[in-house]
């Protein structure tokens, strides 16, 4: 029996994919979501940056703990927040790249927005109005997100 495993790559590029988990763009303050920042390319890619904003969270080569698999030409991060707060909206952003010359970084971004919970509460200018009387009800609700 004859096994095979065919993957293509074009020469020189890297290819970056971020992909979050759950998929959900807006997710509740205190949920958990992971990031993986993977960038494959033929040689083996020479740069992963994994970044919110401009605030570099990871980069491979230097103190990285990224995994690097030489066989499938890729690197691969995993970033896991397991307490989401209001903070950490903004975008997320996994860049690859090799150092050949001529070619540019690819880029991959995704959005995440942190709501809290959404607290109502309704007031009366009056406890007990009589028939006839005005007054007013005041509804306020607290929370969402920033």
């Amino acid at each position: 029996m004859v096994m095979s495993k065919t993957t293509s790559f074009t020469v020189g590029n890297a290819d970056a994919t971020l992909t979050q988990a759950p998929v959900e763009s807006e997710l509740l303050k205190g949920s958990s979501v992971t990031f993986i920042c993977k960038v494959e390319g033929n040689p083996l890619p020479t740069k992963l940056i994994f970044k919110k904003g401009t605030q570099v969270l990871k980069s491979y080569p230097s103190g990285s703990d990224a995994d690097v698999d030489k066989e499938t030409y890729h690197l691969s991060y995993e970033h896991t927040f397991n307490s989401l707060e209001l903070l950490n909206t903004g975008d997320y952003t996994c860049e690859g790249e090799n150092d050949n010359s001529g070619t540019q970084p690819d880029i991959d971004t995704k959005t995440l927005t942190v709501v809290s919970d959404v607290t109502v509460s309704l007031s009366a200018s009056t406890d007990k109005p009589s028939f006839g009387d005005a007054f007013t009800i005041t509804c306020t609700a607290t929370g969402g997100s920033l």
